[in-house]
């Protein structure tokens, strides 16, 4: 995560320091595997969001097939105070509200971060609910709020939901 980068850096550059023999070679090394941690770690996080994104855009087009095609096999959702867990149940709870044409759930993912090995991370963001007319063009906002999204990195280095939670505003 990014508050982890400079305690990283930090270390690297007391160990560095040990040796006094060696710091020339040490502290370049250490300072380009910071540099190189730095890098993997933003572009983590770009990937992070674009894996949010299409998960935004597979929900609005598949509704509740696209939702739990994100999911990983023990991802679960937090919703109205209750752990929710596993493709049944969550299909149980959000397949009457994403399979509603009135309605579209909406978001974007604003901010990303990943752990230091690569193998978790979280997408944070507003969303709405929104209400769609028939008329062509007209709908109205029902409820907006923040969401936390938990992802775990897959065997083949995508991203699947861990956990979903979901912050009505007041």
């Amino acid at each position: 995560m990014r508050g982890r980068q400079p305690i990283v850096f930090a270390a690297a550059l007391a160990a560095a320091a040990c040796g006094p023999e060696n710091f020339g070679d040490t502290s370049e090394m250490a300072a380009e595997e910071a540099r190189a941690a730095a890098a993997g770690s933003e572009e983590a996080r770009i990937e992070l969001i674009e894996a949010d994104r299409a998960f935004a855009r597979a929900t609005a087009d598949r509704g509740i097939d696209g939702w739990l095609a994100w999911f990983d096999a023990e991802g679960a959702m937090i919703q109205g105070g209750s752990e929710i867990v596993g493709a049944a149940a969550i299909r149980e709870a959000m397949g009457p509200f994403l399979s509603d044409t009135a309605i579209a759930l909406r978001w974007t993912p604003e901010r990303a971060e990943v752990s230091g090995d690569g193998g978790l991370g979280f997408t944070v963001g507003p969303y709405e609910v929104v209400s769609i007319d028939p008329t062509p063009g007209t709908e109205a906002v029902q409820s907006r709020g923040t969401y936390l999204t938990v992802w775990k990195r897959q065997p083949d280095s995508s991203w699947k939901v861990l956990a979903d939670i979901g912050s009505p505003a007041p």
